[in-house]
C-alpha cells in the first residue's frame, strides 16, 4: 500500500453557488515553492470517483512536497457535498468554485493558482478554464495559471469537434499532459491529438506501463505533475 506523506490537511467547506462543497486544503512543505497554489479535480462520480482517489491523494503528497498548497474537492453529490450529478454543467461550476475559494486563501498568492484533473476531472479542469478564459478575454476576469492532466478523459467528440474547448486550446498558459502506454481511456493517440490542439504550450509525458488507474504508477503521475508546476513558477 502506498503510503501518504504526512501533512496538515484542513477539511474545508466552498461555496458552489446553492450547494456547500466538501474539500480539504493542505499547505505545504517549508521552503518549497512558496505561495502558490492548485486546485485538484477527481475522477468521474458516476463510477466511484472521490477526492480520496489515488491518484488525486498522489497529487497531493507530490505537489505538497514541492512546497505548494493545493485544494481537492468533492464534485456536487460526490461525500458530503451537495447537490447531484448536473451531466457536466454544475460541475464546471464546481471547479470554478473551487478555484474561487483558493485563490482567496490568504496564504497563497492569487497569481500563482494552477489547476489539475485526473480522467473525468481532466475534461472538467480544461472546460473551467476555457469558462474563465472566455471571461478574463471579455471583462478581465479570474484566470488560473499552468495546467496539468492526467489520463484525460475525452467526451463522445474528438477534441477538434468540442468548440466550447476553443478558448482553452488558445490560452497562453502551459498545459501538461500525462498518460500511460496502456491506458485505454486515455490512450497515447488522444493525448497527442489533444497536445497538437493546443500547441506550442502544452507537453506530453508517457508512462511506459500505465493504465488508467495508475495502480503501482502514482508516484510518477505525481512526481510529473509536480515538476511542471514547480517549473512553471519558476
Amino acid at each position: 500500500m502506498r503510503k501518504r506523506i504526512r501533512g496538515d490537511l484542513e477539511p474545508i467547506q466552498a461555496p458552489s453557488g446553492p450547494l456547500t462543497l466538501e474539500g480539504r486544503y493542505r499547505r505545504g512543505a517549508e521552503g518549497g515553492a512558496g505561495p502558490a497554489g492548485v486546485v485538484i479535480c477527481h475522477p468521474h462520480p458516476q463510477f466511484g470517483g472521490s477526492m480520496d482517489n489515488n491518484v488525486v491523494e498522489a497529487l497531493e503528497d507530490a505537489l505538497a512536497a514541492g512546497g505548494m498548497a493545493t485544494l481537492a474537492f468533492n464534485f456536487r453529490g460526490v461525500g458530503g457535498s451537495g447537490g447531484g450529478y448536473d451531466q457536466m454543467r454544475g460541475e464546471v461550476d464546481d471547479v470554478v468554485a473551487a478555484l474561487t475559494y483558493l485563490a482567496k486563501r490568504p496564504e497563497v498568492d492569487p497569481g500563482r493558482i494552477g489547476l489539475a484533473g485526473y480522467s473525468f476531472g481532466g475534461l472538467m479542469a480544461m472546460l473551467a478554464a476555457a469558462r474563465l478564459e472566455e471571461a478574463f478575454t471579455a471583462s478581465g476576469g479570474f484566470r488560473p495559471g499552468p495546467v496539468a492532466l492526467v489520463s484525460p478523459m475525452s467526451a463522445a467528440r474528438p477534441w477538434e469537434r468540442m468548440p466550447e474547448l476553443a478558448p482553452f486550446y488558445e490560452r497562453s498558459g502551459p498545459t501538461l499532459i500525462v498518460t500511460g502506454t496502456a491506458d485505454p481511456f486515455c490512450p497515447v493517440r488522444s493525448a497527442q491529438d489533444l497536445c497538437a490542439r493546443i500547441g506550442m504550450n502544452s507537453r506530453l509525458i508517457i508512462v511506459e506501463g500505465a493504465d488508467h488507474f495508475w495502480a503501482g504508477d502514482e508516484p510518477e503521475a505525481g512526481r510529473s505533475v509536480a515538476d511542471f508546476f514547480a517549473g512553471a513558477w519558476k
